[in-house]
């Protein structure tokens, strides 16, 4: 069918000898058939949880024929095609990035733009990775001056927190008299060793945690108090 056909070439041969003798001319009849649609390989969906993963075409994947990618460049093996795509957003929220690529094959064909043919690849990247955090080294205090006083008041270092997909990142402190709503602050703690937990929260509720080892020692020197004006008597 000539309309299959983007090209029909004849080559023709003939051969000469040393004294001028010819041949008859042999032809041979190339024809350069149009792509069809069931030739191209689309590429299949694609899904990460690493909210750092590249979403370019040459890591999601790019269309091909016969194995050979005909994005960015189409080969010389294959005439007169032209490979675009257009990406259409879902949702883009921080936490989630979902979008449609749509993919357009066309050709070049007797002086015009065939209809092309269309893909739609789903693309998915969610943030699941949590956040990482170092806590402080464990460390020591001593109790708060004051008669009867056997709690220490300690000041918390805040702990180093990081996140890949560069959401912003809370922290709380768990295990002393009250919630710690902040990366350090203050609390107080009773006489012995106390764990604290240190909890880091991204914007797409991923958490990690740490825990520092917190000692409240007594070192205050009792006080002693002596009744005054006491009277005793000797009995005879």
């Amino acid at each position: 069918d000539p309309d299959d056909l983007l090209a029909t070439i004849v080559r023709c041969y003939t051969a000469v000898d040393l004294q001028g003798n010819e041949s008859p001319i042999c032809c041979q009849t190339i024809e350069v058939k149009r792509i069809a649609s069931g030739t191209i390989t689309w590429p299949a969906p694609f899904s990460s949880t690493d909210c750092t993963v590249s979403t370019e075409p040459n890591n999601t994947g790019v269309p091909t024929i016969g194995g050979i990618p005909i994005f960015p460049t189409v080969p010389n093996s294959i005439c007169n095609l032209m490979v675009n795509f257009e990406d259409i957003n879902i949702i883009e929220d921080g936490c989630h990035n979902q979008f449609l690529r749509m993919w357009s094959v066309s050709e070049w064909w007797c002086g015009g733009v065939t209809t092309p043919f269309v893909w739609g690849q789903m693309i998915e990247v969610h943030d699941l990775t949590p956040p990482s955090i170092t806590c402080p080294l464990d460390f020591s205090i001593t109790t708060d001056t004051g008669f009867g006083t056997c709690i220490g008041t300690v000041t918390l270092p805040p702990a180093i927190v990081n996140d890949d997909c560069n959401n912003p990142v809370e922290v709380n402190i768990i295990g002393g008299s009250e919630v710690v709503f902040s990366n350090g602050g203050t609390t107080t703690l009773t006489v012995g060793t106390t764990i604290l937990t240190y909890v880091a929260y991204d914007a797409c509720y991923n958490s990690s945690s740490c825990e520092v080892e917190v000692i409240v020692l007594d070192q205050t020197q009792p006080t002693a108090v002596c009744k005054q004006s006491l009277v005793v008597s000797i009995s005879s």
